[in-house]
């Protein structure tokens, strides 16, 4: 802020921060300085940022809770399908299966 209003202090002319006229040491811009409209750009680019994270936020919150059903769903036809079976559940070999199934398993 201070550097933009030493632009616009002209010698002989009160500053309108202190009322001072004479300006021995006005501040010096370390950098480019910009101008409303492009600030104005890069807040909306900014907002569309925003949006575009969460757009991808929401889908994979769909696609976890997606991914969390299906796999609850074939946890439940697996031990279905044991009891019908008869097989033992607590079988090592059996966890290990339903494991390797589920991390190799693709949801479409």
């Amino acid at each position: 802020m201070h550097i933009i209003l030493q632009t616009t202090l002209k010698e002989g002319e009160p500053c309108p921060v202190c009322g001072s006229l004479v300006h021995p040491f006005p501040a010096k811009s370390s950098g480019k300085l910009i101008t409303e409209k492009e600030l104005e750009e890069i807040n909306q680019k900014l907002n569309e940022k925003e949006k575009e994270k969460a757009m991808i936020l929401k889908n994979y919150e769909d696609v976890s809770n997606k991914y969390s059903q299906e796999v609850s769903l074939f946890k439940s036809e697996y031990k279905r399908i044991c009891g019908e079976l008869q097989i033992p559940q607590e079988s090592e070999h059996i966890y290990a299966h339903i494991q390797n199934l589920i991390k190799y398993s693709k949801i479409d």
